[in-house]
Formats: structure tokens, sequence, C-alpha cells
């Protein structure tokens, strides 16, 4: 075993003291055999003091266990041992890469090895975001005996759910960004010049390409199995239910700590998971939501300006206080906390509570209506919070797959001016909104929008993004939603439109946690393409990743007594 003395500083963000400290190790690296004969390649942390049996905390990683950063030297120096492994067909590990494929079974065999190591207590934690948040469940669901905590933090939902599938589109860009990233098999994916300079895949031409199940070759260079693996799975068959961990949430007893952001491209994760855990009988769950994005730290956007001290958490102490009281037995009162801590955008404070969504919450209909109509940011689409009877029956717009609606992001990211002439332009965005707020509300918690609309064509997509826009007119990206219209009623029983028939739609718009003030107003934009945030909907009924042929379909979205299309919003009341 090699013996280390190192010298660290402790990052931004994560910790309260950026002093340096001073730590003392040992570290060496196993290669732990999976029952197939295949080894993962395993860096082990110790604290030098190992007089006594500590437990283990295991990292499992895709993206180099040798770029890990401090997380490893923070918990040794607080007694614990800690086991950084690269995931199968991963760097050091031997093996093939198929993301998902192989990590609820390699976790068990990883977990239950940990375990019997003479320098173990048997308890085990697991920890991560992102890609190793979700191998934290996939091996839970298993039940290994020795599992004894996990924090899967910045929670991605099942993969046909929220990526690289959310509720049936392909996310096209950053899915496409994501898997050039690993292909490139980065050294240092914590290297900032590498992770910005990988974003420009997302504003690739060959995203706008046809077929997308050739895109990979014309951008990475190569064809990518997996990627084609996955362009052929476009149901929620065996495939994506083999690597999905939601189901099995209700029957877990593992203590969790789910911990994400309002802005967190994977919040939505973190909302089902607690969905599902409630379900259960399992107590020792707790929630948090700051006002972070994915990478726990505040975004740019004009709700978020006023955070100040009081949105910031001692981040790895939480953790720490986690595992200490399920791995070591101390108790430090912390399951004796308020299970749940939101915290409350442009109102500078945190909201605690026992249950999520908040028991004082009043579930309030904004009702879509429009006169002359609501195409383009130039139309008359209203947000009302009564029906009314006066009005169009519908609006209608064109949806053409040769010129799909551009994404949000892509307007917004040319500037406010460059994004309004585009909204401006686009008769094939319908924009409701409401009237300047009489007081100001506060909406915490999940959203749902409740769509009735025909389609020319026997299937397509429906996409709805939600704002803020306070005083200044400055809009503020919230939240959103969106929903391949054949999976309208199930994701493995995809069911074709009868054309220009009307349905009920109900799109979730995942969560947000933010005060309107008074004088603030509410806008919503409905489409049919997120073009190439996500891959468009050809119109055809076939699977719109290996087709090129397409149809333009019209679109009518309904809002009358009788089809009352709306925003149902979580306001909560006396708090």
């Amino acid at each position: 075993m090699k013996r280390i003395f190192i010298l660290i500083i402790i990052l931004t963000g994560l910790l309260s003291d950026s002093n340096l400290a001073s730590i003392e190790f040992n570290k060496k690296t196993v290669e732990v055999k999976m029952k197939d004969g295949t080894h993962l390649s395993t860096d082990l942390y110790f604290p030098v003091d190992l007089s006594k049996k500590v437990p283990a905390i295991l990292i499992r990683t895709n993206i180099n266990k040798n770029s890990i950063g401090f997380l490893p030297y923070y918990f040794i120096n607080n007694g614990y041992a800690v086991a950084v492994q690269d995931v199968r067909g991963r760097f050091e590990s031997e093996g093939t890469w198929e993301p998902y494929v192989y990590e609820a079974e390699d976790g068990y065999e990883t977990i239950e090895w940990l375990a019997k190591q003479d320098w173990c207590n048997g308890k085990i934690g697991m920890l991560g975001g992102s890609y190793t948040a979700v191998v934290q469940l996939l091996a839970a669901k298993l039940k290994p005996p020795h599992l004894a905590a996990i924090i899967p933090h910045n929670l991605p939902a099942d993969p046909f759910r929220n990526a690289p599938y959310e509720n049936g589109i392909l996310l096209l860009a950053p899915e496409m960004w994501w898997v050039n990233l690993i292909e490139s098999n980065l050294k240092d994916y914590n290297d900032p010049t590498a992770i910005r300079e990988s974003q420009k895949v997302k504003d690739h031409p060959n995203l706008y390409s046809l077929p997308v199940n050739a895109i990979d070759k014309k951008i990475i260079g190569k064809e990518i199995p997996y990627w084609q693996k996955w362009l052929e799975h476009n149901t929620n068959d065996d495939y994506w239910q083999n690597i999905s961990y939601q189901e099995s949430l209700s029957e877990l007893n593992i203590p969790i700590l789910l911990f994400s952001g309002w802005y967190d491209t994977h919040s939505v994760g973190t909302k089902f998971a607690w969905q599902e855990i409630s379900k259960s009988q399992n107590k020792n769950v707790k929630l948090i939501i700051g006002p972070w994005n994915h990478s726990n730290s505040v975004p740019k956007y004009p709700s978020t300006k006023t955070v100040g001290t009081e949105a910031s958490l001692d981040i790895l102490n939480l953790f720490l206080k986690w595992f200490d009281y399920w791995l070591k037995g101390i108790d430090n009162k912390i399951t004796t906390e308020p299970k749940t801590k939101t915290y409350v955008m442009n109102n500078s404070r945190w909201i605690e509570s026992e249950s999520y969504p908040l028991e004082n919450t009043r579930y309030t209909s904004l009702y879509l209506n429009s006169n002359k109509g609501a195409n383009s940011l130039l139309g008359d689409g209203k947000l009302l919070w009564n029906i009314s009877d006066q009005g169009k029956e519908y609006d209608e717009y064109l949806y053409n797959p040769a010129d799909p609606t551009p994404a949000f992001l892509y307007r917004n990211s040319q500037g406010r001016k460059k994004s309004d002439e585009i909204t401006s332009s686009r008769n094939d965005i319908l924009v409701f909104e409401s009237a300047p707020l009489d007081s100001s509300i506060t909406i915490l918690g999940p959203l749902t929008a409740k769509l009735f609309a025909s389609s020319s064509s026997v299937d397509t997509d429906w996409f709805i993004n939600f704002y803020a826009v306070n005083e200044k007119d400055e809009y503020m990206p919230l939240t959103h939603g969106c929903i391949r219209a054949r999976f309208k009623n199930s994701f493995t029983e995809p069911e074709f439109l009868e054309t220009d028939k009307i349905y009920e739609y109900e799109i979730d718009l995942w969560q947000i946690g933010i005060k309107f003030d008074k004088g603030w107003k509410i806008r919503v934009e409905i489409s049919s393409a997120d073009f190439p945030q996500y891959s468009r909907n050809l119109n055809t009924g076939k699977n719109n990743e290996t087709e090129s042929d397409f149809e333009a379909a019209t679109q009518r979205i309904y809002h009358s007594n009788k089809y009352p299309s709306r925003i149902i919003l979580p306001i909560i009341t006396n708090n």
C-alpha cells in the first residue's frame, strides 16, 4: 500500500472553508473481479489510522476515477475509507462500455466485495451526481445486504423519461454532446477549457441532417453502438426497462438523501424519486432542492440575482452528517430534522417541511385564451384565472419538420433582442401571457399542464415552456415539459392519433420554487418542436431517428368551456 502526504486546496462551492488542508492517507489500486471475470479498476483511499474497522464510501464513475478531485480526501479525513471505481469499459476497467446496462450487477458485486475486506465495518455508502447517481439506484434495487445509505444528487430519471429520451422524445443536442464527450476519453472532466470546447457540438450543423442515426458518424467520426441501440429502441421496451430504477423505489427501505436544484437539467429525476419513495414505508429519506443548476451552482437568470449567503449550504458537511448517522451510528440528530428543505427564489428563504409538495399547497389553474390568435410574441394569447366563454375556440399553427421550431435555449443564446425577433416571427410558437399580478404569489412544487389538442398527423410532439416576466419585462425561464403524442397513455404501448381528433394530454412541467412579485406576469409558450435540443418528430408515425421522410402537420390547441386547456400551479399559502 502506498502512503501519501498531500496538500490540497478545497475547491469553491462545496466546502465552507477554503483554507489549505493537509491530509495524510494511504492509497492502493485493486482490480475487483466481477462474476463474469471482468476486472474493474478501483482506487482505495484509507485514513492512516486503521486501528479499528471503518465504513466505506463507494463512488462509481464513468468519467475517470483519476479526475475525481478532492472528495476522497474529505471523507478519509473524517474517518472513512473511500473506493473510487471506473465503471465497466471505462478508462482502467475491463469490459465493454454501454451506459447503464451493467451498473446494477457490477454495483452490487463491488459493494459486497468492499464489505468483506478486513478493514471494513460492513457498512457501505454510495455517493455521486448525474450518471454516478443513477448507478447507485440501479445497484440499490438489487438490495445488496451491506449497502447502508446513499446520496444520489442531481439524479436523472429513468432513461426513457429524462435522458436520452424525455417522455419518448430524443434529447438530440445534449445527448450527442454527452456521447461525444464520453467517446473523447477526456482525462480530466474538470478541465473547464475542454468542457467549454466540447459544448460546440450542440451547435454542430450536422445536427440538422437526417436520418438521426447517421449523425454520430458525421460528428464523432464513427458509429457508436450504444447510440445506434438507443435510436433503434424508440419505445419503452425491455431494453429501457432493464436499465430503469424508478418502479423499484417504492420497495426500498435504504436511507436516501436526495439533493438537486430547480434549474438542474435532471431535477425531474429527484421529483420522481421522491414521489415513488413516498408510496413506500421508507421514512429515512430527505429531500433538498436549492436555486442551482446541474453543477450545483446558481445560474445567471434574473430570478436568482437576489440569491445571497442564505442560499449556500455546506453540502459536504451535510453529506458527512448523513453518512455519520447511518454508517457510523453517530447520533447527530439528522433524522429529527424536517424531511424536506426547499428554496424560494426571489424571496431569499428556505422552507422546511415534512412533505413535498407542501401541505398548504393550493393547486390553481391558469386557462389559455386568445381573441385574434396567440401565434408568436405579437399575438394576443392570454392566461386567465377563470374560464372565459369569450374568444377563439382554438389556436392553430403549421408545424413543418423541414423548418422546426428553434429551441428556447438556442433563441436565448443569441441575446434578448434576437430571441424576441425570432419568437415574434414564428407563427408555430403560441405565446400566452397573464395580466400583471395584483399581489405577489409563491409557486413551489410540481407543475402540470392539461392540454386539449389535435393534429392532422398520426403522431406529433407537444412542448411547453413556462416563464416569469418581471416588472422590467425581463423573461426568466423557469421550467418546461413535453410529450410525444403516441405515448399519451402509455410509454410501453404507443397509440397513434386519429387525424384531427381532439385528445387531452397531461404534460409534466417538472417543478419550481419562486416568488412572483406584484406586477410580474406568467408566460407560457407552446410548440411542436424544440430543435435541436430535442430531435424533431417527422409526423409519419415511423421511427423518427432512422427515417428521413416527413410531413407537415396542422396543429390546434383548444381553449374553451368544453376543452379548458390550462396550466396547474402549486401556489403555497400561509407560509
